[in-house]
């Protein structure tokens, strides 16, 4: 068994000892033949004295040749490459090249042995492997000829400039009011270095006879002119002519603009057709010009009101005229502001302003610039009867006469403003005057629908002042003379009602909710030389102690339902040719129609005849949100 087992190891060990020197010899033997190749090539490529096998120059083959044999065989064969190319277009010769003129130093013997050194030495320089190939595959070599080409691309270029014929593109010019349009001319071009190369590969390859050049040209469409870039170079937006207004004064005109345009849809479907035409030109006219300017935009007066200031004093009518001369012939163009404080500006004794009663939280003093509250009130009432959209308002502290309650607009310098906005679509012009005890605004714009605005004031609560007396010793007995005038409170709510030309009813809202302070009237009761004993019975002796009393003066009328009513008092009137027109003085006047009747002013004012003496400081009622701490009255 174990003799069996070292038997078959021995033959294992023989087969794999064998099958390893079997595997040595054939590496031997591929190393030999490598070897021998690399020998072969060695020699082949050092020795072999002619061509090497299977190589062609020109198509000529001269495999095997001496470069003597193969000089004299491609001698006779490249004289056959000699020629003429010629060049035509639409089947007429335009350019003919001859390969002699191109090779004026040119030699056939010497050419042909080039050519032979040619086939003997490039071969030659490709690896060991490749030259054992030439033995059993073929090498074709191209001989180009040594003839100048480079007279050919300028030849070939003048031809083509020949050939080709410029395009015409369209234009589009304007002639007045119309627009001449062209749509072109079609040219052609040739392309000069394609059909150069393909002259010069010809004449080197010996390809003679003709080119097309036909081939080698391409029309070339016109460009059309750019419709919509023509449109714009012509186009103007109408523009109407437009005030420059600067804080509410006209500081220059912008004239008009007449629109420019034509139908561009229309003139792009022509062009499509592909022929000449013309465009008209379209105009549009602004509505407004510079001449009509001020006639177009206030020819419609949209307010019409005036209060009175009778039993005002000399300073408080005279800041009262300063104030109407600010805002005289004020302009507001769609979207500006109107600022009471910013047109009419700071009150300052240089600017002539003086001192006048003005109402305080405590009670009521002088002060620069008092009165001028109504002249806002005024403006106010006309911006709320022309539908103006209100965006700052404060009613004063206590009740006013020139106007009906919760219509009055309080302002103060530095703290108080009254404001609104032109919300209409066109420009709006204030007139604001001072013709005797009457204060003047009227408001001019561009009426687009008719409507009218009648105001309605419902009172919430009434709480009437009292009339108190107080000693003057220094004044005379048996005298007496009011030393605060009386104010009534009240809370009331204002309503607006809008309605259209034939009278119908097209809007209502609320305006405003104002409250005043109730302030007691004051009588000082004259001591001064008053007996030290009274008699009893003596008429003209004053009581020695004063009961509070209802109000005796005049208190602004308020309606007592609580519904919306249609006011008591008449609306200002509309004159029926209104023209707004600035003062010609420095002191602004009614235009030229007549002054506002009695329908058109129905707020009368009583103005407080006493002499009013405020005490020497006053506290603001803090509680009061509507009361300003120094509001002019």
């Amino acid at each position: 068994m174990a003799e069996n087992e070292s038997s078959h190891g021995g033959k294992r060990e023989a087969a794999r000892t064998k099958k390893a020197v079997g595997g040595r010899i054939a590496a031997i033997v591929a190393a030999v033949v490598i070897v021998a190749i690399v020998a072969a090539a060695t020699w082949f490529g050092a020795f072999y004295p002619n061509i090497y096998p299977n190589v062609t120059v020109s198509g000529l083959d001269v495999g095997g040749m001496s470069v003597d044999e193969a000089a004299r065989a491609l001698e006779a064969h490249l004289a056959n490459r000699h020629g003429v190319v010629t060049v035509t277009f639409e089947g007429e010769e335009r350019l003919a090249l001859d390969t002699d003129r191109l090779s004026e130093e040119y030699d056939a013997a010497t050419e042909a042995r080039a050519a032979a050194q040619f086939a003997f030495d490039k071969p030659r320089e490709a690896g060991a492997i490749k030259r054992i190939g030439t033995l059993w595959s073929e090498t074709h070599l191209e001989w180009a000829n040594t003839m100048d080409l480079s007279p050919v691309r300028p030849l070939v270029e003048e031809l083509a400039a020949g050939i080709a014929i410029p395009v015409k593109d369209g234009e589009a010019n304007r002639r007045g009011d119309v627009i001449d349009v062209t749509v072109g001319e079609a040219g052609r071009e040739c392309d000069a270095a394609a059909l150069s190369e393909e002259v010069s590969r010809r004449l080197e390859s010996g390809e003679f006879g003709s080119v097309e050049a036909d081939g080698y040209v391409r029309a070339v469409e016109p460009k059309l002119p750019d419709l919509e870039q023509v449109l714009e170079n012509i186009r103007v937006e109408p523009r109407d002519a437009t005030y420059t207004v600067e804080n509410g004064k006209v500081t220059g005109v912008t004239p008009e603009a007449i629109g420019v345009d034509f139908d561009l849809d229309a003139a792009e479907a022509e062009l499509a057709k592909g022929k000449d035409f013309i465009i008209a030109v379209r105009y549009t006219y602004p509505e407004v010009t510079e001449e009509n300017l001020e006639s177009v935009w206030f020819q419609d007066k949209l307010a019409d009101v005036s209060t009175t200031m009778s039993g005002s004093d000399a300073n408080r009518t005279e800041n009262v005229r300063l104030a109407c001369s600010s805002i005289n012939e004020t302009v507001l163009m769609p979207g500006d502001e109107f600022s009471y404080n910013s047109i009419v500006g700071e009150r300052t004794a240089e600017r002539g302003f003086r001192n006048a009663s003005v109402y305080l939280s405590g009670g009521i003093e002088d002060q620069l610039g008092g009165g001028i509250c109504q002249t806002s009130s005024t403006v106010y009432m006309a911006a709320l009867r022309a539908r103006l959209e209100i965006t700052s308002r404060k009613n004063h502290a206590y009740t006013v006469t020139y106007c009906p309650l919760g219509e009055d607009a309080t302002v103060y310098w530095g703290s108080l403003d009254f404001k609104f906005k032109n919300n209409r679509d066109y420009p709006i012009k204030i007139l604001c005057w001072l013709e005797g005890s009457n204060v003047h605004v009227q408001m001019f714009g561009t009426d687009t629908d008719g409507y009218t605005v009648k105001l309605n004031t419902v009172t919430h609560s009434y709480n009437p002042y009292e009339t108190k007396q107080v000693e003057n010793p220094n004044l005379e007995y048996g005298k007496t003379r009011q030393k605060v005038p009386g104010h009534s409170g009240y809370s009331v709510s204002t309503y607006a009602t809008v309605y259209d030309r034939d009278g119908n009813e097209v809007d209502s809202y609320k305006v405003s909710d104002s409250k005043y302070v109730r302030l007691d009237r004051v009588v000082e009761i004259g001591t001064k030389g008053a007996p030290s004993v009274p008699v009893s019975g003596d008429p003209s002796m004053p009581p020695a102690s004063a009961e509070p009393t209802t109000p005796a003066s005049p208190e602004p009328s308020a309606p007592v339902s609580s519904e919306p009513t249609a006011p008591a008092t008449p609306e200002p009137s509309t004159p029926a040719s209104p023209e707004p027109s600035a003062p010609a003085s420095a002191e602004p006047t009614a235009p030229e129609s007549s002054a506002p009747t009695a329908e058109s002013a129905p707020f009368v004012s009583q103005e407080p005849t006493a002499e009013p003496s405020a005490p020497a400081s006053e506290t603001p009622v803090s509680e009061e949100p509507f009361v300003p701490t120094t509001p002019e009255a």
